[in-house]
């Protein structure tokens, strides 16, 4: 009986600090969420200013392949609903070849001929 009595007691000890147990999970979960979506936006600066130099490398090296009237961005767009663990970005690779054509996603629309001449320069 003096067993379970403790058992008891301790339970209920256990019990009694539940709302407090409560709160301080709840700070620490919203201290991590703000930690959380500081490094989201940090990373979304980076991927951004790292897409700008990228784009502009991208299209000095594919114009003297055969496309003179080459455009060629990237796209970094946040969604913080969608975290994951690569942060909260998708990044999409746009192009166009001909003049007059909006920019569309390149893996929609590079031809096997515009695919085989960025990845085999030379040849």
């Amino acid at each position: 009986m003096l067993d379970s009595a403790e058992t008891l007691r301790a339970k209920i000890a256990d019990l009694e600090g539940t709302e407090e147990k409560e709160a301080e999970l709840q700070q620490q979960a919203d201290k991590l969420a703000k930690q959380l979506s500081s490094a989201c936006d940090k990373l979304h600066d980076d991927r951004f200013a790292a897409a700008k130099k990228l784009s502009a490398r991208v299209l000095t090296e594919i114009r003297p392949l055969g496309f003179p009237d080459v455009r060629f961005s990237i796209a970094v767009e946040m969604d913080a609903d969608s975290i994951g663990p690569d942060g909260a970005d998708t990044v999409d690779f746009l192009f166009s070849s001909n003049p007059g054509q909006p920019l569309k996603s390149l893996r929609h629309i590079a031809s096997g001929g515009e695919i085989s001449r960025v990845m085999c320069p030379g040849k």
